[in-house]
């Protein structure tokens, strides 16, 4: 049987277990390919206004997969950690791309809010409806929980998810894995969901275009769990959405290591983006130089490469600026 996985949204976080676990069950995996044009239209089309533009995107990856698939793989991703959540928009996945897309959804819940273990039991029931024991699917969990461990190494390492899984061969991207190893002049965090940071489509392809501003593209997934913990304390609340607390993390990390400038990527529409952005925006005010980038499936090049260039042209004149006393504000 052909499971098609989208490649958006989840995809970005466990594509590589998910793979793993499938294809030691049997299953052959194809995904939908990079995102397009023609990809997110249909997404925008099929999906209802409201959903913001990853959710469209995603829905347009799932439409591409009706001729390729006999299923498709959506997980629901309630939680990965202990005592924390994924958005709504996750959770809710199998059921809002089932409304819009009319082919067989495979899927389960992974909810580990309250026991780490919870999540190995899902995988383990999700294998038995296909008949396949018990010691076969835990043994392809295993195998699975090691492609990702190593995935997620990559990522601290700081190679972009698509040069991670060539290096896993799980797939054949076309990210050079020496892209990795240029030698550019300033350095700028770029802080977002992973499906707006990784995806080149939807951010315009914001990693090259700061390559050629001679800036190094850095992101949070560089971060430890205890970098997480160490540089979220000072809330004095545990955040109870995973990706925000990392984001927020990344940026009192990025202010206390030498980072040029922050770009925080933010998507229309999105709820929780919209809390986390003034938590960001007061850790980075006179700190560091900060722009929002909010995206939609509107947005323009031409003004997007414009903010780009007047941004690093701002870090520039900071640079030069011998005091660092400039009228110039240090927020886009």
């Amino acid at each position: 049987m052909k499971l098609g996985i989208p490649q958006a949204l989840s995809y970005y976080w466990y594509y590589p277990m998910w793979k793993a676990f499938l294809e030691n069950l049997g299953f052959e995996i194809i995904t939908s390919g990079p995102t397009n044009r023609k990809l997110v239209n249909e997404g925008c089309k099929a999906a209802v206004d409201e959903t913001c533009l990853p959710v469209k995107t995603f829905i347009g990856h799932s439409l591409q997969l009706l001729e390729k698939a006999d299923a498709l793989f959506i997980p629901s991703l309630k939680s990965c950690e202990e005592k924390r959540y994924f958005c709504p928009k996750i959770i809710a996945l199998p059921e809002t791309t089932a409304c819009n897309v009319k082919i067989p959804i495979y899927s389960f819940v992974i909810n580990n809010y309250s026991s780490l273990k919870n999540s190995e039991m899902s995988y383990k029931e999700f294998a038995k409806r296909f008949g396949i024991s018990n010691s076969r699917a835990s043994a392809a969990f295993c195998k699975a929980l090691k492609f990702q461990s190593i995935y997620e190494h990559f990522l601290r390492e700081g190679y972009t998810p698509s040069q991670a899984l060539k290096l896993l061969k799980l797939e054949e991207e076309h990210d050079f894995l020496d892209d990795k190893n240029k030698k550019l002049h300033y350095k700028i965090a770029v802080l977002g969901s992973p499906y707006l940071v990784y995806d080149s489509f939807l951010n315009l392809n914001i990693k090259k275009k700061l390559e050629l501003l001679d800036a190094e593209m850095i992101t949070a997934d560089i971060l430890t769990e205890k970098d997480i913990s160490t540089h979220t304390s000072f809330l004095g609340k545990d955040l109870f959405w995973t990706y925000p607390r990392r984001l927020i993390a990344g940026a009192s990390y990025f202010i206390k290591h030498n980072i040029d400038g922050i770009i925080l990527l933010s998507s229309f529409g999105c709820g929780s983006d919209a809390i986390m952005e003034p938590f960001i925006t007061g850790l980075c005010e006179n700190h560091v130089p900060y722009m929002v980038l909010t995206i939609d499936e509107h947005t323009g090049e031409a003004g997007f490469i414009t903010r780009l260039e007047a941004f690093l042209e701002m870090i520039k004149h900071k640079k030069r600026s011998y005091n660092y006393e400039s009228c110039i504000s240090l927020h886009g």
